[in-house]
């Protein structure tokens, strides 16, 4: 079994450490993102549970820290009823990361969006994202605005550079 880690000084569910160097200890996800600026590490110290969407705000990296909710054969890092889950907003850019073991984002039932991607969002590796009980579940797991109906791609698109 993994080892999930833990700042010791960190006596909330979430540390937020600062791009300044700076660090707090937050209960709540939603509380450490509306304190959040670009540049901050958001470090999942315990699972966590999300009603509500959670905007991840442009410039800053949800770490989830390899937190399994207590549960070695079913790892989860967030459980959450809302959909979506998390929301990247236009032109926003946010990260998630998981620098521990593996663990899920996992939804309470399989109709939900657990990712509206409306700006960037950079994956990080050891991640599965999980809309009800199936892994990628029926629903959009990521969804993102369709194209526009005029938007065709352009040749030089297809063209390698070199370096």
């Amino acid at each position: 079994m993994a080892q999930q880690a833990r700042d010791p000084s960190a006596d909330g569910n979430v540390l937020l450490q600062g791009a300044d160097g700076s660090s707090r200890s937050y209960d709540t996800l939603e509380a450490a993102m509306n304190d959040a600026v670009s540049g901050d590490t958001l470090v999942l110290q315990n699972a966590v549970s999300l009603s509500n969407t959670l905007v991840l705000k442009d410039g800053v990296t949800l770490d989830l820290n390899g937190q399994t909710g207590g549960n070695a054969s079913s790892p989860c890092a967030v459980t959450s009823t809302a959909s979506p889950v998390f929301r990247v907003e236009a032109g926003g850019s946010a990260t998630i990361t998981n620098s521990m073991g593996f663990t899920t984002v996992k939804t309470s039932a399989a109709s939900v969006t657990v990712v509206e991607n409306n700006g960037t969002l950079n994956l990080g590796t050891n991640i599965q994202l999980s809309g009800g009980t199936t892994p990628m579940g029926s629903a959009a797991v990521i969804s993102a605005p369709a194209m526009p109906p005029n938007w065709r791609p352009t040749p030089d698109m297809w063209q390698s550079q070199s370096l």
